[in-house]
């Protein structure tokens, strides 16, 4: 899996796609996410499926050109499932990127909380999920697409505005 090669510096920059967003950044989207399939393993989906995320969910391109997405998918009561993937393989270092994108989703009235599983493999992710400020809420057992435990982060509206000032 090729990590993509690019020469834009930290801190990059990022916006949030218009809706709907066009058909030519989803396939874009698309190419990259085949090109690495480890950065969305954790949840995939079908092209149908991710061409209706990308065209109407809260997205955030990261970087110009995009070396980054996240989705957010709000659900009732106020949370946010997020989905990210750097398809440079680079998370350490853009924490504040990642919070400032949560931040915007919360400021917009989206949700109140960002919620995230981690698969227990991913070391990685999980220290990208502390060092952000994200509280573990638990572990299903046995249920990630690859059969195994799945830890349930969540970051509250309060703790991104604590995160970004430290």
């Amino acid at each position: 899996m090729p990590r993509l090669k690019h020469s834009q510096p930290d801190p990059l920059s990022w916006h949030r796609v218009p809706k709907p967003m066009p058909m030519a950044s989803i396939l874009y989207h698309w190419q990259r996410l085949e090109e690495n399939p480890n950065a969305y393993d954790d949840f995939k989906v079908d092209w149908p499926t991710f061409v209706s995320w990308m065209r109407w969910l809260p997205t955030y391109e990261i970087g110009d050109p995009p070396v980054g997405l996240f989705t957010f998918v709000p659900a009732p009561g106020g949370n946010a499932w997020v989905q990210g993937a750097m398809y440079d393989w680079k998370y350490e270092g853009r924490e504040s990127v990642f919070l400032s994108l949560a931040r915007d989703v919360m400021e917009r009235g989206e949700a109140h909380r960002v919620t995230s599983t981690v698969n227990a493999d991913r070391g990685v992710a999980r220290d990208l999920m502390i060092r952000m400020g994200f509280t573990k809420e638990g572990t299903i057992r046995m249920a990630g697409l690859r059969e195994q435990d799945v830890e349930v982060w969540a970051l509250y509206k309060e703790g991104v505005w604590q995160s970004q000032q430290e």
